[in-house]
């Protein structure tokens, strides 16, 4: 999804508040007692910031560059 160049930027601003969120959400779901559960929360965390991540390169940054780039031509 996410990777090298202008869309590995999108995870940056996101990461952190994609990342909080989803672990706060399915610790109240999976409970973290097991070495399992704690990575399963884990990945899912990281997978769900990725795809967030995608959405906002997709949705937000692309039209803006497009925009950006026919102004100044």
């Amino acid at each position: 999804m996410v990777g090298k160049g202008p869309r590995a930027y999108s995870i940056y601003p996101l990461h952190v508040l994609i990342d909080i969120s989803c672990e706060f959400v399915l610790i109240k779901i999976i409970p973290p007692t097991t070495t399992a559960n704690k990575l399963l929360i884990t990945g899912l965390s990281v997978a769900v910031a990725l795809a967030g991540a995608y959405l906002f390169y997709r949705f937000v940054e692309q039209p803006f560059m497009r925009l950006a780039s026919k102004k100044s031509a």
